[in-house]
């Protein structure tokens, strides 16, 4: 899941995130995923709060 997280999320090293962080970064990705027309304008987002 970190692969995806790194792909999605655009964060480099993500096992290395808190177990919390990591948790609510693999739901975003997840999310992502599942919904691909959002991914343009909704991972930018996403990555703002990390």
């Amino acid at each position: 899941m970190a692969a995806l997280i790194s792909h999605f999320l655009h964060i480099p090293d993500p096992e290395n995130l808190s177990d919390e962080v990591f948790a609510a970064k693999f739901q975003q990705a997840d999310w992502l995923r599942r919904n691909p027309q959002a991914r343009g304008v909704t991972a930018a987002l996403l990555v703002s709060s990390y």
